[in-house]
């Protein structure tokens, strides 16, 4: 089996590679946004699956290169999926689109594939687009809508890396917290991973939330990080709006995906290497 890959040198993308070592990937390195260089490569392999991996994510990053995220996270879809179906369809059985859980609106309560889609981002806006482009050609697509992670490879743009650096770069015992009265849906990596995997292997196409349905408040990620060094946290969150961002997932339990991580092995893993 051929499987055609985007983003293979992100954290999503070197896990599924890592775990799945039957499958062959031909890797894409070029630039998305080069409609000939698409073309081009996808003309020269045969693919039975394809992943789509590669995005522009970090919110600050996307807020201050917005034009060239678009240009990526849209204009780079589209020439992927107008290449596929010119010179692949008859043999591509299935594609796969990694968005985000950043295409919802805040709610209080769990969020359903069925939930009016309302970004709550530039990022997430650029990924409802690349859905919407997607889901009108005429091939096995599935839409993945990935709540939150964490991963080792990430760098500080991101929340748990820049908790770390954050506490790690104090100078005083009681360290101040803005704004983090939070709840957010965090599954582990693997436990992604494996859900992608038996989308593919049942080749479900739609879309479907990747995500733990169990509530993480963001200052307890900061407690259990401050509290492996010895640290206290103090938080001033008055004047800001607490928020919900959990997922349904019992159309993805529906299929025969379990995840196997628990929150005890999420404060686990975010405190390795402390």
């Amino acid at each position: 089996m051929n499987c055609g890959i985007t983003g293979h040198t992100g954290a999503l993308g070197q896990e599924f590679i890592k775990n799945n070592k039957n499958i062959k990937f031909i890797k894409f390195n070029g630039d998305l946004t080069k409609k000939n260089e698409v073309e081009s490569w996808v003309k020269k392999n045969t693919f039975n699956i394809f992943l789509h991996f590669a995005a522009i994510v970090p919110t600050k990053f996307v807020n201050e290169n917005y034009l060239y995220t678009k240009k990526v996270n849209i204009d780079g879809s589209k020439n992927l999926i107008n290449s596929l179906q010119k010179y692949n369809k008859e043999k591509l059985e299935w594609f796969f689109f990694s968005s985000t859980s950043h295409v919802y609106n805040f709610k209080k309560k769990k969020i359903s594939e069925k939930e009016k889609v309302l970004p709550i981002s530039k990022y997430g806006k650029t990924k409802l687009l690349a859905e919407k482009i997607l889901l009108t050609k005429k091939l096995n697509v599935c839409v993945g809508r990935i709540f939150s992670f964490t991963h080792e490879s990430q760098n500080d743009q991101y929340l748990v890396p820049s908790l770390y650096k954050k506490i790690n770069n104090s100078k005083q015992k009681k360290i101040k917290f803005n704004n983090l009265n939070h709840n957010r849906d965090f599954l582990d990596i693997s436990d992604i991973c494996s859900a992608i995997k038996i989308l593919m292997k049942k080749r479900k196409v739609g879309i479907y939330n990747i995500c733990s349905s169990k509530k993480t408040n963001l200052k307890d990620i900061a407690i259990h990080i401050a509290r492996k060094k010895n640290f206290l946290c103090e938080f001033n969150d008055k004047k800001f709006k607490a928020t919900n961002h959990i997922g349904d997932n019992k159309k993805l339990l529906h299929i025969g995906w379990k995840p196997k991580k628990k929150s005890g092995n999420f404060y686990k893993f975010i405190l390795k290497g402390l």
